[in-house]
């Protein structure tokens, strides 16, 4: 439940992160944000210590608290880039968002190869789905991103 009000606080009244410009990744508000999806890796990695000892509730719960925990890093990640080029003068650098999204794919399906995890690779799904979604989008031969 903790965790639960954790997040809810950070995506309903500490969103967005920044409103003027800041350092990247080395910044308060990121770092506070953070603290939820390490929060829940902890709670991940507790639960698979006493495994032996865990039910089949206790199993899903660390099974979502991993998986969880990996998309929410992936998306303070990528709203941080967001922000910090948002606020930067240089703002043409598309590849860059998008390599953050594809890598944390390529991450979640190593992680479920890993474990042999359905679930962790069908999150892999996730971040693919966000980069087809909010990829390039051409307007009359121009070619713009729709990440900012």
């Amino acid at each position: 439940m903790v965790l639960l009000v954790a997040l809810g606080r950070m995506l309903l009244i500490d969103t967005p992160l920044h409103v003027a410009p800041f350092a990247l990744f080395a910044n308060r508000e990121f770092l506070t944000a953070m603290s939820v999806p390490v929060a829940a890796g902890v709670f991940a990695v507790i639960h698979d210590q006493w495994r032996s000892e865990s039910t089949g509730s206790d199993r899903e719960l660390k099974l979502m608290a991993a998986i969880g925990a990996g998309l929410l890093t992936l998306g303070l990640v990528h709203a941080e880039l967001s922000q910090w080029y948002h606020f930067s003068s240089d703002r043409d650098r598309p590849l860059c968002r998008r390599a953050g999204v594809v890598g944390g794919a390529v991450a979640f399906m190593l992680a479920g190869l890993w474990t042999g995890s359905l679930a962790c690779r069908m999150a892999a799904l996730a971040p693919l789905a966000v980069a087809a979604v909010l990829g390039p989008v051409a307007v009359r031969g121009q070619r713009t991103t729709c990440w900012c």
